[in-house]
Parts: structure tokens; sequence; C-alpha cells
């Protein structure tokens, strides 16, 4: 298994307005879930606009990807979490600005709630192209990929710091299908990941427990969001998360 070919985007940065204040801390997953509730409960500040924010941060990072590989078009792969519902927003930018995107979902339609449930809409009112890939997963994401032309970027917005067990079921095999992309055309296919990459443990840097290395998604870069993770902080994390930048949600941590 080929490491993220990360020094390929070194110069892919993002600017002040999107980035949090300078020095803040790395955190654990339950203190990102604290901060989270904090700014939607205490500030009053919703989820859709956190959901919102992220999105600007991560469409940005795309862009400018995209830039380096040189092609123009994404394939998203979406799980039924916030994840997939910052997924669902990119999309949507990336979108008005002339990327052609398709979301693929891992996830019956019906189990999208909240946040998720109101980007997904929007996304496809505005005719956003979203196809099922719960089942014969590979073949769905080989299709996908064949229409945009089999370049361009891949994201990973399965799963973030909600999942604590193994990639199973059409999740795995969207994971192996990613990696397997991945490492079949470097410079054809770039990897972004929303948050974390999917298996990976956000307090250690390591696959969650139980988890073959082997089955964690590789992405050449990450944007974390909000604070840096403090798994994401380690060395060993770049095997998976690839360069990691840090996505501001537009307000103060503190």
């Amino acid at each position: 298994m080929t490491a993220p070919d990360s020094g390929r985007f070194a110069g892919v940065n993002l600017p002040a307005a999107l980035r949090p204040a300078r020095g803040a801390p790395a955190l654990s997953v339950h203190a990102c879930r604290e901060m989270d509730a904090r700014l939607i409960e205490t500030i009053g500040l919703p989820g859709v606009a956190l959901m919102e924010n992220a999105a600007s941060a991560l469409a940005h990072a795309a862009l400018s990807m995209l830039d380096v590989v040189g092609a123009r078009g994404a394939l998203v792969l979406a799980g039924p979490g916030n994840n997939g519902g910052d997924g669902f927003a990119l999309h949507r930018r990336l979108l008005v600005r002339g990327v052609r995107c398709v979301t693929a979902l891992l996830f019956d339609r019906d189990r999208a709630r909240g946040d998720a449930r109101i980007n997904l809409g929007a996304l496809e009112a505005l005719g956003g192209r979203v196809i099922s890939a719960t089942s014969n997963t590979a073949g769905a994401l080989d299709g996908a990929w064949a229409d945009l032309g089999a370049r361009g970027l891949i994201v990973d917005a399965i799963f973030g710091a909600g999942l604590n067990r193994p990639p199973a079921g059409c999740t795995a095999d969207a994971v192996g299908w990613l990696n397997a992309t991945r490492d079949a055309g470097p410079c054809d296919a770039a990897v972004l990941a929303v948050d974390l990459p999917t298996g990976l443990d956000g307090d250690t840097g390591r696959p969650v427990s139980g988890a073959d290395p082997g089955a964690i998604a590789k992405a050449d870069l990450t944007v974390t969001l909000g604070t840096m993770k403090a798994g994401l902080a380690h060395d060993h994390a770049r095997r998976w998360a690839g360069r990691v930048l840090v996505g501001g949600l537009g307000a103060p941590l503190d």
C-alpha cells in the first residue's frame, strides 16, 4: 500500500478567514463534540450554519486540489451523518463553481436527518447529481468515476469522528474502491477527506479499534473542522490523512 502523496498538495492552504484563530489547540474527539454543542446551544449558531462554514473551507481546498490535478470533476462518497452533510454542502458549492460533481450515497436516503437532510434537499433542488451506491458499490462508483472522465477529486465524506468501529458493508466496499482507485492512478485521482479519513481514530491517529490498517481511507489532504484533532497531530497519522489543514467554523473556540 502506497502512502498518500501529500507533497503534491504542499501548496494548498486555507486563507485566514477560513482558519481558526492562531494557536487553537489540538483536542480530543469528545472535546470537539462539546465545542460544537456549545456553539449550537450556548451561542445559538445553528448546526446548518456550522456545516456551511465547513463547506467553505472544504470547497477552497477542493478547488485548489483540482487545479493541481488539472481536472474539473469530483465524486463525493457520502455517509449518513454530518460528515455526509458536509459533503452535500461541498458538492453544492462546487456545482455553482462549474465543477462536474456526483454524490454517491452509501446509505438509504430516508436515513438522512437534521442538517444533513437539509443539505441533501438543497443539493437536489439545484439539480445536483446524486446516486445510490448501497449495492454493487464498486460498480456504481466505477460508473460515476467514468462519467467524470476518471480524473479529478474523490471526497471521503463517509464517516468522521463519529465512527468507533471498522468500516463494514458498502462503507468498507467504498473505502476499498477509493484506495484502489487512488493507488491505480495517483496522477488522475486525488483524495480529500472531510474532518478525518474514514476509519481513522481522531484521538490516536491510528485505525479505529479492530480495523485493518489497509481498510482505512487514504487521503492526500484532510481538512479537519473546528480545531486540530489530537490524533492528526501525530506524524504516524499522515499515512492516512496526508497533508492536514484546519478549517474554522466561524466562531471563537474559547
